[in-house]
């Protein structure tokens, strides 16, 4: 899946759709990975989001140098999808 500009026709990010897909990270997480390996694999330095009423979480990790935003989707302790995006500066929460 791609994420693009409209105006710019420009690729914002990708992501998977489905289980079959194939697709796995460098660090080798995939859909169907429990989410306990998503975060032994980057780390403690993320955010969660649930939405209960759509019934899925998502664990994020935000690369502010880059800008980037690499996002597990994840149901019942499972990787279901991944996106890699553009995180943009009017998106990302800072903590001081």
């Amino acid at each position: 899946m791609l994420d693009v500009d409209r105006e710019t026709n420009k690729i914002l990010g990708v992501g998977t759709l489905e289980e079959k897909d194939g697709v796995e990270t460098e660090k080798g997480i995939r859909a169907g990975s429990p989410i306990e390996d998503v975060m032994a694999s980057y780390g403690e330095d993320y955010y969660i989001f649930h939405d209960y009423e759509q019934g899925f979480s998502i664990i994020g990790y935000l690369d502010r140098e880059e800008n980037i935003a690499l996002s597990f989707f994840y149901h019942d302790g499972h990787v279901t999808t991944m996106n890699l995006d553009y995180a943009f500066e009017r998106l990302i929460w800072y903590v001081d």
